[in-house]
């Protein structure tokens, strides 16, 4: 019967355990740095120069300069990549290996 008994004593004290996340809750609201734009980074896939319209492929989109996508507009498109803005910040994008980003201040 003591045996029970101190069972049901621990039983009952408070436990010290991690607080477990809801695996069914929407995902915490990502902060807007520059370091996670360049772990997000657009993928230039390519780009279409014609002499009535300019074209690019990002992200598996396609767009139109001046047009925006999913927090991404496209400002410019050349022979060799694009300038696009995400949450306020230009990067050019190139077409070349590793699709080098390079930030630059928006006018």
């Amino acid at each position: 019967m003591p045996r029970v008994l101190a069972i049901l004593v621990l039983a009952s004290l408070p436990a010290a355990a991690e607080v477990l996340r809801d695996p069914t809750a929407p995902p915490l609201a990502p902060q807007t740095s520059t370091a996670s734009i360049a772990q997000t980074r657009p993928h230039l896939t390519s780009v279409l120069i014609a002499a009535d319209r300019r074209v690019a492929v990002i992200d598996g989109r396609t767009l139109v300069e001046g047009e925006s996508a999913a927090g991404l507009t496209l400002l410019a498109v050349r022979p060799n990549g694009v300038t696009v803005r995400v949450n306020g910040v230009a990067l050019d994008l190139h077409l070349d290996g590793e699709h080098m980003i390079k930030e630059r201040s928006l006018p």
